[in-house]
This record gives structure tokens, C-alpha cells and sequence, in this order.
């Protein structure tokens, strides 16, 4: 049973209103109340998933592939370099960047990152050498895979426009890891997405690398 407070009892004798009606009013009040909050919550609920929604264009059409020296104890590896000519990067189907951005310079704190990561550390007299460059034309691949990849499979349906990074035995200059993302080309972006996209691209790169 609903019982009147003192308020309500000094409401009823100075508006007239019965304990029922107060009851009543107060009730509806409750209902306006809640019904106000849960159309909140349902507005805060799709803004979220409007935002989300709006997300997911910014990396979907990157597609990663990586192959591994199935004999290499990566484990094993300590150190690493970068090879000669690493920063040296051409992305004429803009698939990546604009032409005033470093993607040189941007990829290579990417990768030097994600390398710590793993406990590696940059060395002048290291076991690793690292490279990476955005494929021109599908024999700069076909001549990797060719001349030093040894062990490591061949990467699948990689063209034009991908971008490459590939881990050699310091010692042998053999290819232990070769791992490839493609991507749309890209118009209209900021520099901020730009990031995005990279750091996406470069993470889930290095998650297919071997422990």
C-alpha cells in the first residue's frame, strides 16, 4: 500500500487533492521520469554504434598474409638492423599516403616499435636485418621470393601497392619472415588516419610473426 509522507499530506490540504490523486501524480511523474532516461540510454546506445559503424571503413580493406622460415628459432633472436636502402619507400599508386606524407620515417617507428615489443633491441652487429617497401611491380616481390627466401612460402595474390616487411638472417642475408598488407587506394584522408591505417597494418602484421 502506498502511504503519504508529510509533504503529501501538507500538498492535499492546500490543493484539495485527495491522497489517491496525489498518488496517481506521482506515479505518472515516476513513468515520465524513466521512460526520459531509458530514451536516453537508447540515444547513447546508437551513437555508439553509429560511431562504430563509421569506424570500421578506416582499416576493413586492409588485408594482411605472412610467411615464416619454419626452421628459425625466432625465440632465439636478440638483435636487429635495419638493412641498407630500408627507408627508401615509393607508393606511386598513393594506396597508402599522400605525396607529402613520410611513410618512410612513419613505418619504421612502427616497425622499431613492435620489435621492442618483442624484446629485440637495434644492435650495429645484429642477428636480424629488418626491410619493408611498398611494391611497385610484382617482380620486386617474385625477386625476393626467388633469390633469398629460401624456407619461407610464398606469399599469395600480393601486387602492386602492398606494403612488405621482411626480416633476414643477419648472417646468411636469407629472408626468415616476409609479410605483406594490401589496401584500397586511398583519397582525402588526414594525416591522423593516415597513422591509423599503419600502425593497424604494421600490428597485425607482426601478430603472425612466430614466438
Amino acid at each position: 500500500m502506498y502511504h503519504l509522507d508529510a509533504p503529501d499530506i501538507l500538498l492535499a490540504a492546500t490543493t484539495g487533492k485527495s491522497g489517491s490523486a496525489l498518488v496517481t501524480c506521482r506515479r505518472v511523474f515516476y513513468m515520465k521520469t524513466m521512460l526520459r532516461k531509458l530514451q536516453q540510454a537508447i540515444l547513447c546506445i546508437s551513437l555508439a554504434a553509429t560511431a562504430a559503424g563509421c569506424a570500421k571503413p578506416v582499416i576493413q580493406d586492409i588485408k594482411t598474409q605472412a610467411e615464416a622460415d619454419p626452421k628459425v628459432r625466432f625465440s632465439a633472436m636478440k638483435t636487429y638492423a635495419w638493412a641498407g636502402g630500408a627507408g627508401l619507400v615509393n607508393d606511386p599508386q598513393k594506396l597508402w599516403t599522400p605525396p607529402e606524407f613520410d611513410i618512410a620515417a612513419e613505418l619504421k617507428h612502427l616497425i622499431d616499435i613492435e620489435m621492442r615489443k618483442r624484446g629485440w633491441a637495434e644492435a650495429s652487429n645484429p642477428d636480424m636485418l629488418i626491410a619493408f617497401l611498398v611494391v611497385n611491380d610484382v617482380q620486386e616481390l617474385k625477386l625476393i621470393e626467388s633469390e633469398r627466401a629460401g624456407e619461407v612460402p610464398d606469399l599469395v595474390g600480393v601486387g602492386e601497392g602492398a606494403l612488405l616487411i621482411e626480416l633476414m638472417d643477419a648472417g646468411t642475408k636469407h629472408t626468415i619472415w616476409l609479410a605483406a598488407a594490401t589496401a584500397e587506394t586511398q583519397t582525402g584522408r588526414s594525416n591522423e588516419l593516415i597513422q591509423e591505417r599503419l600502425r593497424f597494418a604494421v600490428e597485425k602484421l607482426f601478430a603472425d610473426l612466430p614466438k
